[in-house]
């Protein structure tokens, strides 16, 4: 085995939502999320891409709805 450390999985994403009344970013944060495998097979591979997306994804939102309670109200007549 060439490395001592166990196989991981790493996603690194950058997410950003925009608030289209204002043009201009709500949230722009980078997430990352590393994952062991069971092994080191390709098909060991997938479950730990699924918890490294769902643990960004979950933190994503969390951010989001922090973001969207502090949010200004829209102007006027929108």
């Amino acid at each position: 085995r060439p490395y001592d450390s166990p196989p991981n999985v790493i996603i690194d994403l950058e997410l950003g939502i925009v608030r289209a009344d204002r043009r201009e970013p709500l949230l722009l944060k980078r997430y990352r999320s590393t994952q062991t495998t069971s092994d080191e097979q390709i098909s060991s591979a997938i479950p730990a891409f699924n918890r490294a997306v769902a643990d960004i994804f979950a933190e994503f939102l969390t951010d989001l709805d922090h973001a969207i309670a502090t949010l200004d109200p829209a102007p006027a007549g929108r």
